[in-house]
C-alpha cells in the first residue's frame, strides 16, 4: 500500500507513478483523505506525457459501455436497466467509435430526439447515463483520453405552472382522509 500511517499521526505517500524504475515520490500529509487525493492525482497525472499526442481511442462505444458494465455498472442497484439504456442510445447514435463521440455529436443526437418529440428530461437522462460511462472508465483508469462531454450543458427544462385544487377535489381529500372533520 502507498500509504501509511506514520507514529506521528500523519499519513505518509509513497507511489512510483512510472513503475519500480521510475522516480520515487514520498509526501506526508495530516490527514489520510489529503492523502488519497495526492496519490489519485500523481498517478493520474505524473505518468502522463503531455508532450506526446495521445492517440484516439478506436474502439466502438459498445465496447466501452461492456466495460463499464463489467466494472461499475454491475455495482448498481440498476445496472442492467441503464446497460440496456445505453445499448439503446448507442444504437440510435450510429454505434459510434469512442473518438466520434464528442460535445457536438451529442448535441446533434440530443437535437434529433427533440426534433422526434421525446422530453428534454429524457434526453438530460441519457446524457447523464453516458458521461457516466466515461466518467467511471476515466477514474478506473481504462479510458485514456479526455472526458468528451466536458462543459456540454442539460437542456433547460421550462418552469411548470403551479396547479390549485378545486373545490370538489379538495372535499373528495377530506372525505377519504378525514374522520369527524380532522386528518387521521
Amino acid at each position: 500500500m502507498t500509504i501509511t500511517k506514520l507514529d506521528t499521526g500523519r499519513y505518509r505517500v509513497d507511489v512510483r507513478p512510472q513503475g519500480r524504475d521510475g522516480k520515487r515520490i514520498r509526501k506526508t500529509f495530516l490527514t489520510k483523505s489529503e492523502a488519497q487525493q495526492y496519490e489519485r492525482w500523481i498517478v493520474a497525472t505524473q505518468h502522463n506525457k503531455d508532450w506526446i499526442e495521445r492517440p484516439a481511442d478506436r474502439r466502438p462505444l459498445t465496447d466501452l459501455i461492456e466495460l463499464w458494465y463489467a466494472h461499475h455498472g454491475r455495482t448498481l442497484k440498476d445496472g442492467v436497466a441503464i446497460y440496456k439504456k445505453l445499448m439503446n442510445i448507442s444504437e440510435r447514435m450510429g454505434h459510434p467509435r469512442a473518438d466520434q463521440v464528442n460535445r457536438s455529436s451529442v448535441a446533434t443526437y440530443r437535437a434529433l430526439r427533440l426534433d422526434s418529440g421525446v422530453k428534454p428530461e429524457t434526453i438530460n437522462k441519457d446524457q447523464t447515463m453516458l458521461s457516466g460511462v466515461f466518467t467511471a472508465l476515466i477514474e478506473a483508469a481504462l479510458y485514456h483520453n479526455e472526458h468528451p462531454l466536458t462543459g456540454l450543458t442539460r437542456i433547460k427544462r421550462s418552469a411548470r405552472e403551479m396547479a390549485y385544487l378545486t373545490q370538489p377535489q379538495i372535499i373528495g381529500v377530506c372525505k377519504e382522509f378525514c374522520v369527524n372533520g380532522s386528518i387521521a
